[in-house]
């Protein structure tokens, strides 16, 4: 025996899927926007190495060796913001399968990540306290 649910509740449903949805992207995207805002620049790579994914390795990884330093740090922001919009609307709107693999193991991915993966990530972090000033901000 089977129960059928109306076509009017499933379409409360999917109206309260889309606002959860729309309220996480929200939620993800001022996150994305203040690590963006508060990231520092010189060269452009520590906040261009931001991605956002669901297993916290690869990424994006770019090196401040042998670039020009005192970019123009508006331009730098902007790629670095279109980038993780881009990761965030990936994960949030189409799903992401992308989870973790090693050897013949799969795991599936319960968790996202906003990761640097610029080699100097851990000294621009401890230098300027960047990671502490996120947590305050979004907890």
């Amino acid at each position: 025996m089977g129960v059928s649910i109306s076509p009017a509740l499933n379409k409360k449903i999917r109206a309260i899927d889309e606002m959860a949805e729309d309220a996480i992207e929200r939620k993800l995207l001022q996150i994305a926007q203040d690590i963006v805002r508060l990231s520092p620049v010189d060269t452009g790579a520590f906040v261009n190495s931001w991605s956002f994914k669901d297993n916290p390795m690869g990424g994006r990884r770019k090196s401040s060796r042998g670039k020009p330093r005192q970019q123009l740090a508006s331009s730098q922001r902007g790629k670095s913001l279109n980038n993780l919009v881009n990761d965030i609307i990936t994960a949030v709107e189409l799903g992401s399968t992308r989870g973790p693999s090693r050897a013949d193991l799969q795991v599936s991915a319960a968790k996202y990540y906003f990761i640097n993966g610029a080699p100097h990530a851990k000294y621009v972090d401890l230098k300027s306290g960047f990671s502490a000033q996120i947590r305050n901000l979004h907890g």
